[in-house]
Parts: structure tokens; sequence; C-alpha cells
């Protein structure tokens, strides 16, 4: 056989049974979540002295987050050894395990990924960067979706993420909770941008560093229920219609606990219609119709109740 003859079969040859090879590294990556997980995936209300009871024995997951993560990386088709979820959360080591149940009761995709700080004097903002970065270094996802809410920094820390690997933070989801939209980055301000090493946030050197940080908050997306952001990935093609309103059904259907919608303490949307907005800004399609009427007018009486309650409960004789 002549040699121009071998030669051609090899080619072949390889393009047909290499080129497979050569690309999958990157068609199997896919998206991985980094995810919050307090007043994010778990009902905690930060920063009140409940927090520590909810910590400690509470199992409430909002509702829909669940379903949400697990359709997003299936979807994506990333591996074990990829990642697929990452949860990065600022409570301590000590409370793994009960974060652990509380992941592994409410269904969440299966991962040994949880960091947790060493204890509680580790400053949340420093550790959350540092960890967010080690895993984006050292991932072969080649893009991530960020998932916090705004009862402390994480808004700020996505930002600052988004700014230093814009190529890879491909959606930023915010669960509005305190419906505080800080304009100025105070935890990136005394963390990175002023070199303190998270011990403090540090005003004068806030001031003196005259950065303006409300553009780390630029392109974020804030959420109410896990189904705002269904209907934002659907638009983006990381879920299909039929994912999309499975996550809608979880919230549609969930009648035992009210709070794993909408808490008594988190703030309620301030356009009843604001689902339609969403879905209308993003053109989808009309199949979300009865879903987005549905939830909405759920929402709307669960807010009421909520009202009632905070009402009541501040009348009450001290």
């Amino acid at each position: 056989m002549k040699k121009t003859t071998l030669y051609a079969i090899s080619f072949f040859s390889c393009f047909f049974f290499c080129l497979p090879v050569l690309t999958y590294g990157n068609a199997f990556a896919g998206v991985c979540i980094i995810s919050d997980i307090d007043d994010t995936v778990k009902v905690t209300n930060v920063g009140t002295p409940e927090t520590l009871f909810r910590a400690l024995f509470s199992s409430k997951s909002f509702a829909g987050m669940a379903p949400l993560y697990r359709y997003l990386i299936t979807s994506q088709s990333v591996d074990d050894k990829s990642g697929g979820v990452y949860f990065v959360t600022g409570s301590p080591e000590s409370l793994r395990e009960p974060l652990r149940s509380f992941l592994e009761k409410n269904n969440f995709p299966p991962s040994n990924k949880l960091f947790l700080r060493k204890n509680f004097f580790e400053n949340i903002c420093h550790f959350k960067i540092s960890q967010i970065e080690t895993i984006m270094k050292n991932n072969r996802c080649d893009k991530f979706i960020l998932v916090g809410d705004d009862t402390e920094c994480d808004p700020d820390i996505y930002g600052f993420i988004k700014s230093m690997y814009s190529d890879k933070v491909v959606a930023t989801y915010i669960h509005i909770v305190r419906n505080e939209r800080r304009h100025i980055a105070a935890c990136i301000a005394a963390c990175t941008l002023c070199e303190t090493d998270g011990i403090t946030c540090d005003k004068n050197c806030i001031a003196a560093n005259k950065k303006d940080c409300s553009s780390y908050l630029a392109g974020q997306i804030f959420y109410y229920t896990a189904f705002d952001i269904a209907l934002h990935e659907k638009a983006a093609h990381r879920l299909t219609s039929e994912q999309a309103l499975l996550v809608a059904d979880t919230i549609r259907e969930e009648e035992f606990d009210k709070n794993t919608i909408i808490p008594y303490f988190a703030a309620c949307p301030e356009d009843d219609n604001w689902l339609e907005k969403i879905a209308k800004d993003l053109k989808l399609g009309s199949e979300f119709g009865v879903r987005i009427g549905d939830i909405q007018d759920k929402i709307k009486n669960i807010c009421a109740q909520n009202k009632k309650f905070i009402e009541s409960r501040d009348n009450r004789p001290k």
C-alpha cells in the first residue's frame, strides 16, 4: 500500500475518532452553580435572634430551589468530577453536619462541595471571595451561575467576582429578602480594594480609596422566587420550558408552609405583576401564563397575611 494512502487513512481515522475526544472536555464542562445557603436556599432570617435556632434545627428550604438546581446541572451535563453545585456559606465549620443534613433532606444535588468558615471570627466577605476564586481557578466548568441574597455581602462579593471573571460568570441572582440594594460595596472595599485582609470594614479606607463600587452591582438579577430564576434561565436556553414549569409547580402547589415561598420577614414584590413583566421582557411564550397568574395571586395573598401578622405582632403589649 502506498504511503500516501496510509497517510490519508491515518488522517481521516484521527479526524473521526480523535476530534470527539479533543472537544469532549469543553462540551462536558457545562455550567456550575456557586450558591449561598442561609436566606438563599434555606429559610433562616440572618441577623436576628432566631438565626442560631434555625441554623441548628430548621430544615425549611425555599420552594423550588432544589429542583431548579437539579435541572440546571442536569441540563448542562456537568459530571461529578467537574462540580455541579458549590455551596459557599458564611456559616462556621461547626454547622457542617446540620447543613449537610438540610441539603440532603431537601433533595439538593448530591455534593460534598460545602465550604464553611473555620470559625465565627473569620471575615465572611474575605472568606467567600477567596473560596470562590479558588473554585473558579481549579474547576473544569467553563461557566458559573452565582446565587445569593441581600441580607449580607453577596451582591458586593458576586459583583467583585464578576468584575474579575467576566468571561466565566454567565448570571448572578440575588434573593430579595431585606430589599436593601446598597450602592457602596463596603465589604469589597474592606476586603480587597484596600487590602485590609477582611478584618474590618474600614470607613476611612473606603473614603480614601474613592472607588465607585456601584458598578459591581450592574447586571445582577434580583429575584423573589425560584420561578423568577427559571424564567431567566429558560430565556438563556439553560433550562427547558418543561423544567421551568416544574419549578413553578413546586411553588404553586406548596400549601403546608407559606414561609418557604415568602417568609413573614422577607420583602414582598413591589409590583403584583412582576412575573408577568419578566416574561414579557424576556419575550417568553404564553405557555407560562397560567403558572404566572397562579403564583402572582398566591404571593399576593401570602403578603397580605404576612402584613397582618407583623402588624399584630408589633401591636402586642410590651
